[in-house]
């Protein structure tokens, strides 16, 4: 065989007859293109270049415009709801006891109370913000219905919040996907590490920081931070467990966060760039331009590739998966008969307490006396010697604390069930409690009803207490969740040391 020779090609490549689809892909057959053509491609380049570059911007300046935007919505609802009305103010009591008195719950960012000139006495109420959120809300909570100069303070929300709810439901509700709690009235000689330790008790601690005194974050802290856990049942168990407890001479303040972790960063935003203005927009899109000329020229003779553009904008945060439970509608029997009329016992709910009633909280207790402990010792001595260094410290502290211990060390079950959101105020009569232990007598016998009315709070809280712990267990898995008067009942099961000392609080 012989060799095809390889000869050299001149002249132009003519397609023939049946290649028209690979010419079209090669491009053959196609007339060139004269100078003026080539100049008007140039500028059609050109121009689609500049409608790209301003499209850019124009998303850039809508981001920028819709952040801000949002900056000022949650600067304007931070601001709401760190603010509380104090009312009914005694006028024996000055600006000076009222901050003592709230001060406990987070740093006081002002207060405004209103003067009468004629009579030189302030007019009744106040107006008083925090500088975080938690603090107006925690305030809010323990506060309301204290006893202060001879009267019953009244606190609640300022009356112009209701016009910010949607932006405020907005914050609350990123609020939720953080299982976060607040705490405040932190002794001083107290670290995050001590801190922590306490916490770890009641599950997983993610991240425990305290607010420092200096925007560098060293130095002493303020007395309040922040402890976000991994699970919501954590957060829970902390608030009820934690909350109003002595550690080191100072009742911890603990309560649920209704902000998220860059909230504060709204009521104090950095320093931003200025937008660009027309001059450097201009100024830009000539050396974009002249960039991209630059490349085309030099790949000009290069196949074309596509890759992957990169995105302009950071992906969205993943959304909240709400779990929604519902509870079915049991059909109860009505009873034809007049029931005979009985006097209600109805009892004043006494002030909040610690709910020490698991073993993750006596743990934290535990924890909590040594800290207590090392932190008295410390100050009694002035000794320089941390609280890591302290050993074998047993819980000391007065007669309450050691009945606490002691009851959290019972291993008897409870025959307490305490039924939530069953009823309101307005709808206790002399008949309820017959009908409560009616329904419940359905699942064992019935001991003692007690209705827990907290005109304060509007709660209403019912205390039905069973003959055996199996039959709460009956009562508890039928009437969790269900539906009574248009409202979702919660049954739990009540502490029995707890309600054997008429103790109502939890």
């Amino acid at each position: 065989m012989v060799a095809m020779p390889v000869l050299q090609q001149h002249g132009d490549v003519f397609v023939g007859p049946g290649s028209k689809r690979e010419a079209q892909l090669l491009g053959l057959g196609l007339t060139k293109l004269s100078s003026r053509r080539k100049d008007d491609l140039q500028l059609a380049k050109r121009y689609a270049m500049d409608l790209s570059i301003k499209q850019i911007m124009l998303r850039q300046q809508k981001a920028h415009h819709e952040n801000q935007q949002k900056q000022a919505m949650y600067a304007q609802a931070l601001s709401l709801m760190a603010r509380v009305y104090i009312g009914s103010i005694s006028f024996e009591v000055r600006e000076e006891m009222i901050k003592k008195a709230f001060e406990v719950y987070g740093p006081i960012k002002s207060i405004n109370m209103s003067w009468d000139p004629t009579t030189g006495h302030h007019k009744g109420f106040a107006f008083l913000e925090f500088d975080v959120p938690e603090a107006a809300l925690l305030a809010q909570e323990s506060m309301n219905g204290q006893l202060m100069g001879g009267r019953n303070l009244k606190v609640g929300r300022p009356s112009n919040m209701p016009q910010a709810q949607p932006i405020i439901e907005m914050v609350q509700q990123d609020a939720k996907k953080y299982h976060r709690v607040y705490v405040s009235s932190v002794h001083p000689d107290l670290s995050e590490s001590d801190l922590k330790s306490v916490f770890e008790a009641f599950g997983e601690v993610v991240k425990c920081q305290l607010a420092r005194q200096s925007a560098t974050g060293k130095g002493s802290h303020r007395g309040f931070g922040y402890i976000e856990f991994n699970n919501a049942a954590a957060m829970n168990e902390a608030i009820a467990g934690m909350n109003m407890f002595d550690l080191g001479g100072q009742f911890l303040r603990v309560g649920r966060c209704i902000t998220p972790p860059e909230a504060l960063t709204y009521l104090q935003p950095q320093t931003q760039a200025a937008l660009p203005t027309a001059a450097a927009q201009a100024a830009a899109m000539e050396r974009i331009l002249e960039r991209t000329k630059a490349k085309q020229d030099a790949k000009l003779a290069l196949p074309v590739t596509f890759g992957a553009i990169d995105p302009l904008f950071a992906p969205k945060d993943p959304l909240e998966k709400n779990e929604e439970s519902g509870g079915n509608c049991a059909a109860g029997q009505n009873d034809t008969s007049e029931p005979q009329k009985k006097k209600k016992r109805v009892v004043e709910a006494k002030k909040i307490q610690p709910k020490l009633n698991t073993a993750q909280a006596l743990a934290a207790a535990a924890k909590a006396g040594e800290l207590s402990d090392a932190v008295i010792n410390e100050q009694m001595n002035s000794e320089d010697a941390t609280l890591a260094s302290q050993e074998g410290l047993a819980i000391r502290g007065n007669d309450a604390r050691h009945l606490l211990m002691a009851k959290l060390m019972r291993t008897n079950r409870s025959t307490v069930l305490v039924l939530r959101n069953m009823v309101n105020p307005e709808d206790i009569d002399e008949y309820l409690e017959d009908e409560i232990k009616e329904e419940c007598s359905k699942y064992g016998d019935v001991q003692e009803v007690v209705i827990a009315n907290d005109q304060t709070a509007r709660i209403v809280k019912i205390f039905v207490r069973f003959a055996d712990p199996k039959q709460v267990d009956a009562a508890r898995a039928a009437l969790d969740k269900r539906f009574f008067s248009g409202n979702t009942v919660s049954a739990e099961i009540y502490d029995q040391a707890m309600f054997d000392h008429n103790d109502l609080s939890g």
